[in-house]
């Protein structure tokens, strides 16, 4: 399960050598952390169409562990795995207007597939037994709606649920002490978070504060990770319980008349963003091995942060300019 569990990022939100495979599923995980930055004004229409790009980064803080709950195949009790996430990113965010009801915030992002460090390490009643450092090339594609209700001219409130993918492959493993892998090996990894959440923004002039969050997350994760040849295990895992929590904000930049009118009778405006992002989430994964035929489980826990930077710019376009007719 050490390709299955250390992905993300809301998300997320996740033993090889007994417990190596299940962990791997959730490197990516940092994500549970969506790339949907709101920032919204009170009097959000259809039209203000707002496009990001940035930086994504865990600062190194993503951890995942699994435990064994009983004596299974290795002589291995825990596995950690420390992921180190970086990439690039694109989003954008469109509001439809539900006239007194507030609106509804349709958003969706990218970000540029990147090949970052996994280190790896097994432990036998605490004490360590291997170490490594895979290459994990990382795919993460979020989508999400979200409900805003005007509350006064400052407060809007949020509701909403968000969808992450994490798709990783591991390779290039360069062992560092003991192992229970070969350089060969390889895996893949498949994390799906689903996060409802809600949460509250405070608008003032051209700044834009907020926070989402909720008790608890929800996914799956499902690995196929290959041992030589003949040799090979799969992992599934439901994913649940802990929390998610995110804090956000933009600042409206200063924009000269000359740039506002990019676009003939539009208006361009352009911010920064900031967002942080915390998940917890855990699960027991299921390991089943094709030449043994055997099955065992584990215990694994998920925690990762997560911060994203960068530029917005919104497009207050008209809807019938761009209409033929």
């Amino acid at each position: 399960m050490k390709k299955t569990v250390i992905c993300l990022s809301m998300l997320v939100a996740l033993i090889a050598t007994p417990a190596l495979v299940s962990a791997e599923l959730l490197p990516g995980l940092p994500s549970l952390p969506g790339t949907s930055a709101f920032n919204m004004p009170t009097n959000l229409t259809l039209g203000k169409l707002s496009l990001y790009g940035g930086w994504a980064t865990n600062a190194g803080m993503t951890n995942f562990t699994v435990s064994r709950t009983a004596p299974g195949i290795f002589p291995i009790t825990d596995v950690e795995w420390d992921y180190a996430y970086n990439s690039f990113y694109m989003a954008a965010t469109l509001p439809v207007s539900l006239r007194d009801y507030g609106a509804l915030l349709l958003s969706g992002s990218w970000a540029i597939p990147n090949s970052s460090p996994c280190r790896e390490t097994a432990y036998l009643a605490g004490v360590m037994v291997s170490q490594g450092i895979w290459s994990v090339d990382t795919s993460w594609t979020t989508a999400e709606g979200a409900w805003a209700y005007p509350l006064s001219d400052t407060f809007t409130a949020l509701a909403g649920f968000r969808w992450e993918s994490w798709q990783l492959s591991y390779k290039s493993l360069d062992l560092e002490f003991g192992g229970f892998h070969a350089p060969l090996d390889t895996g893949d990894a498949t994390y799906n978070a689903y996060l409802p959440y809600v949460g509250l923004v405070a608008t003032y002039r051209g700044l834009n504060v907020g926070v989402i969050g909720f008790p608890t997350t929800f996914g799956d994760v499902k690995q196929f990770e290959q041992w030589g040849a003949p040799f090979n295990v799969e992992v599934t895992a439901p994913v649940g319980g802990g929390y998610y929590l995110e804090i956000f904000g933009d600042c409206a930049l200063p924009m000269p008349g000359s740039l506002r009118g990019l676009v003939a009778g539009q208006e361009v405006d352009l911010s920064l963003f900031g967002k942080a992002s915390f998940l917890e989430t855990g699960g027991t994964a299921t390991f089943r091995w094709n030449l043994l035929g055997l099955s065992e489980e584990w215990d694994f826990s998920l925690r990762r942060n997560v911060f994203l930077v960068g530029a917005k710019a919104t497009w207050n376009f008209n809807w019938s300019n761009l209409l033929p007719i």
